[in-house]
């Protein structure tokens, strides 16, 4: 069976339903496509007829009524197949190949026809050879011209007289333009290799032609042209040997101007010529006539745009290739017999930095730029259009006198010349320069200067400096100084530099009219991330890490965000992790040990370092303990631990992992709208903060390391979040924003709401902007402290890290043997005492984490059980833990049966005059249950209607030394039931005195009436 498999939909899915190959047919249809109503022309007609609409499975039809009714209603395979003259077959693989359609069948492309021979005894080994055609066909023609140059000079296409008879004069001008030019077509060309001669021979479908100049009488060199090569880098070959720096089409326009030359001298001769006594000629009072120059004279980059541009009537130069160098004599030839001189370079890379270099050169050249839009059309090969070929098209000749029209030269200053004197005495002294405002700032702008929409700043706006794809934020004097520093090293006139000092046209109001740019900083994708090194690009995915050279990456970046780092990427990962079929969890496995940031975040995940390293280490004689520490110094898997241990220790590595990747992965994912919490594993009995255990180090500065523009909110202070300013200065262009050592009662849910949503930011001195959702940074908060007020949403928006207390500090209020920092066991700080060697472990180690983390489809939280106890204990808070261990102790006659709600609450009050409201009361009640595994108020208790418990039972009051007393009334009342005993049946007797009798029977109790239900209000 056949690898090359093309289904029609396949096609139109490459090609927007089918739309781009029609354009690519007609190109009117681009404006019928956006209004139903214009119709275009598929043919020579005085009124277009045909029109375009999407059906219901997304593909485009056109509807053409001037072709009867077999025409009507054809999708964009079938009018291709129409006008190539070809079956639905070859449509089918010459689309694929030209749309990049996978299953595309190369051997089904045009190809020439191949033969061989003997070479004949004048053709030398690896040389080509070639045959001439004396005509063009029509049909290469049509290939060879793009459609509305054609239309230009007369071409239509049909069968009628009008339309035939317009071909051939069309034709005659297009002949004669290719051999003014010396372009022929060609049966064929040969390839000597080994004294046989390959000859590949052209077809209809498969034209070749050639460039052949004479270089003097002796001398002949051919640039040959096989534009449908399937290998597009293939399409040219040279025949005899390629000057150096030949310049096609100059000699052509040199002879042009030649011949006005000699006209102007014929007219300057005189038949009534004056003498003097002795018969010589006395000077004529006629004003000498002199040479017209060209008007404008092209300097394009190749070939075919250069005979595109000639059939329309213009003048052209072009050279062997498009990075040749134009060198001072050929400029000043051009220049010489030139009024402008234009060059025309492609709007592909190669081409706009040409088209720079070359205007930098020579200051006078002026420059036109083809549309920006071209290039989201497509060619012939499905690449984007980038040459003036590609631009007829899609755009007729007045679009293209439009292009010249606006052609610009890097010179910023007019010269006018200086005279003194008056009448015969008047002398010209020198000249005088004046600021060309339009030539300046396309000047600057060629160069990289621009104007950024930024809201934060005052004026709305920002200059910057682009070098290759790095953008740098700059002050308006940096343009000032770049200006004259540029007429210093080009060591121009003193009058011109002074001219430049004195102007006002360089400053910051001027300096307000440079371009406006709009800069796409996107360098993340769903499945991607790239970052810059000066050395190098990375693109990481969940396949791997690629290098690039630096700038080969169309991607911008601000220059603060190139990580000054030389980086080689290491042949072994620093860490492999996996999925374990057995236990269904991620295992790790450490392939280096000279990773000290990697050695650190294993330290912060060894929770059970105690029971490692201080109980079952002294179990180890004092030898052995020396030699388990030395070789167990950075182990997360240490062999005196169990394998739950080894396991829940490994898990808190790799969650670690997977948020530092997280964060560095920047693409805002909705379906993944986390906020990085990092915290402490170690629970404290009496609610207090401890910290020392380096959540800082990773969550701030190892983040901003790698992350240079992160945005820092100390988070100490309680109140920062009833600043209005608080995000002053955030913009969309920060990488993510760091809340650093979080208060225990900051408002943590301020920061929630811009996690899943747009942020608003209201600077000082300006208004306020919204940042979209895609550009707002990530969110980290690290804290000693855990989240309060925990709830569902919360915790959707929640990415835990869990730091253990392996690195701590020694305080009166814990019973830790010593003080240990990072800097203990590594024997410098971290970052600021590192090595180059050091540096590029933990940058290697950092894109590892983006390539886990795009691994991963899933949030991949830490071992959450001391998680869930700080948060439980948090939710309570220490003073109604205190109270409910007691008030609920199992031994009381409070649990495994029916109290009153209300006076369970009010004896918390009372005791500890928190001023709570009953929801608050509620929280902690159930998070006290939670922690100890109790039920609250089981469900088989609540009544028919509602989720709450009601009864009748005698009225109490609180008094004010906290007993209770009775006012002798039966009133509703809302019960509770704390359940510690799983395996007993339901305790309902509401009298305490009989609660240990009625432990094992079930009462049921009369159900309050409806109405009386509603008046409760507890």
């Amino acid at each position: 069976m056949s690898e090359y498999r093309i289904d029609i939909q396949d096609i139109f899915d490459a090609t927007n339903g089918g739309l781009d190959i029609i354009i690519d047919l007609y190109p009117d249809a681009e404006e019928s496509a956006r209004n139903r109503n214009k119709k275009f022309k598929l043919r020579t007609e005085k009124t277009a007829s045909a029109n375009l609409f999407k059906n219901q499975n997304d593909i485009w039809i056109v509807t053409d009524f001037g072709g009867g009714q077999e025409a009507k209603g054809k999708n964009a395979v079938e009018f291709y197949r129409t006008e190539n003259g070809i079956d639905f077959v070859t449509a089918i693989n010459e689309l694929a190949l030209r749309y990049n359609v996978q299953g595309a069948d190369p051997s089904k492309a045009p190809k020439p026809i191949k033969t061989t021979q003997p070479a004949a005894s004048d053709q030398d080994e690896k040389q080509y050879y070639y045959k001439v055609k004396e005509t063009l066909s029509e049909k290469e023609i049509e290939h060879l011209f793009p459609r509305y140059a054609l239309t230009a000079i007369g071409w239509r296409t049909g069968a009628d007289d009008h339309a035939v008879n317009a071909r051939k004069a069309a034709a005659k001008k297009v002949h004669e333009v290719c051999k003014k030019y010396n372009f022929w077509a060609l049966e064929s060309y040969s390839y000597i290799d080994n004294r046989i001669a390959n000859v590949y021979s052209s077809t209809d479908d498969y034209p070749m032609f050639a460039w052949i100049e004479k270089l003097n009488d002796k001398e002949t060199f051919a640039k040959i042209y096989v534009p449908k090569h399937i290998n597009k880098g293939n399409r040219f070959r040279y025949s005899g040997q390629r000057p150096k720096d030949f310049l096609h089409g100059l000699s052509q326009a040199q002879q042009e101007f030649r011949r006005r030359e000699l006209e102007a001298e014929k007219d300057n001769k005189s038949d009534d010529e004056e003498t003097d006594h002795e018969g010589n000629p006395l000077p004529s009072k006629k004003k000498k006539v002199v040479a017209e120059k060209i008007d404008e004279l092209l300097y394009l980059s190749g070939g075919s745009d250069a005979l595109t541009a000639a059939l329309l009537g213009y003048w052209v130069t072009w050279p062997n290739s498009e990075t040749a160098t134009l060198t001072q004599q050929q400029y000043w030839n051009m220049s010489y017999i030139a009024d402008k001189v234009i060059q025309l370079q492609d709007i592909d890379d190669t081409g706009i930095a040409q088209a720079h270099i070359k205007a930098m050169d020579y200051l006078d050249l002026l420059t036109a730029e083809l549309p920006k839009e071209l290039t989201k059309k497509k060619d012939r090969r499905g690449g984007s259009c980038k040459d003036l070929r590609d631009f007829f098209n899609h755009y007729k000749n007045q679009d293209f006198k439009a292009v010249l029209n606006t052609a610009l030269p890097y010179r910023f200053w007019d010269i006018r010349p200086k005279f003194s004197g008056k009448g015969e005495d008047r002398i010209q002294t020198g000249f005088t320069f004046d600021f060309n405002n339009v030539h300046a700032y396309n000047f600057l702008g060629k160069n990289g200067f621009y104007r950024l929409n930024s809201p934060a700043e005052k004026n709305g706006y920002m200059f910057i400096k682009i070098e290759g794809n790095i953008v740098t934020k700059i002050e308006p004097n940096e343009v000032k100084n770049f200006v004259h520093n540029f007429l210093q090293e080009r060591r121009l006139s003193t009058d011109l530099r002074n001219a430049m000092y004195r102007t006002t046209q360089l400053s910051e109001n001027s300096l307000s009219n440079l371009p406006l740019i709009e800069v796409d900083f996107n360098d993340t994708g769903k499945h991607e991330q790239f970052y810059m090194f000066p050395n190098t690009t990375l693109r990481i995915t969940a396949a791997g890490i690629e290098q690039y050279n630096p700038g080969s990456v169309k991607r911008f970046i601000w220059k603060e965000d190139v990580i000054e780092h030389h980086f080689k990427l290491n042949k072994e990962e620093p860490f492999t992790i996996w999925m374990d079929d057995n236990t269904g969890q991620y295992d790790i496995r450490i392939n280096t040990k000279d990773d000290l940031f990697l050695n650190y975040l294993i330290q912060t995940s060894r929770i059970h370092w105690r029971t490692e390293l201080e109980t079952r280490l002294q179990n180890l004689s004092p030898a052995e303990r020396e030699e388990y520490k030395k070789e167990n110094k950075f182990n997360i898997a240490g062999p005196l631990l169990t394998p739950e241990e080894i396991t829940e220790q490994k898990l808190h590595l790799i969650n670690k992992i997977f948020a530092i990747g997280y964060m560095m992965h920047r693409f805002k994912d909705p379906d993944k709208p986390w906020c990085i919490f990092g915290m402490d594993n170690k629970i404290n009995e009496d609610g207090g903060s401890y910290g020392g255990s380096g959540k800082s180090i990773a969550l701030n500065i190892a983040l901003s390391k790698v992350m240079r523009k992160r945005f820092y909110i100390g988070g100490r202070n309680p109140k920062i979040t009833e600043n209005q300013f608080i995000y002053h200065g955030l913009t969309e262009y920060h990488r993510y924003v760091c809340i650093d050592d979080a208060h225990e009662y900051l408002n943590f849910h301020f920061f929630f709401d811009v996690i899943t949503g747009s942020l608003t930011v209201n600077p000082k001195n300006t208004a306020p902007y919204e940042i979209p959702y895609a550009k707002v940074a990530k969110f980290c908060i690290s804290s000693n402290y855990t989240l309060r007020d925990i709830d569902p949403s919360v915790e959707r928006r929640i990415l835990y890290t869990v730091f253990s207390d392996y690195y701590h500090n020694k305080g009166e209020r814990d019973d830790y043997n010593e003080i240990r920092k990072p800097s203990h066991d590594f024997g410098k700080n971290l970052f600021d005492d590192f090595t180059r060697e050091e540096w590029n472990a933990f940058y290697n180690t950092m894109m590892y984490c983006v390539r886990f983390y795009l691994t991963v489809a899933e949030k991949l939280d830490p071992p959450m059980s001391n998680v869930n106890i700080r948060n439980l204990k948090a939710e309570m808070g220490p003073d109604f833990e205190e109270w409910a261990a007691a008030y609920f102790d199992e031994g009381s006659t409070n649990v495994d049966r029916l109290i009153v709600r209300e006076e369970a609450f009010k004896d918390f009050d009372y005791k500890y005059r928190k001023g709570w409201k009953t929801q608050r009361f509620s929280k902690a009640l159930r998070a006290f249950c939670k922690l100890n595994n109790y039920e609250l108020s089981p469900k088989e208790l609540h009544n028919s209607k509602g989720n709450r418990i009601i009864h009748k039972t005698p009225e109490k009051q609180i008094q004010r030394d906290g007993s209770w007393t009775e006012t002798g009334r039966m009133v509703s009342k809302e019960f509770m039931y704390i359940k510690t005993k799983h395996d007993v049946p339901l305790n309902v007797n509401v009298d305490p005195v009989a609660a240990k009798e009625a432990m094992n029977r079930h009462v049921d109790l009369p159900p309050v009436p409806k109405d009386k239900q509603e008046q409760i209000n507890f």
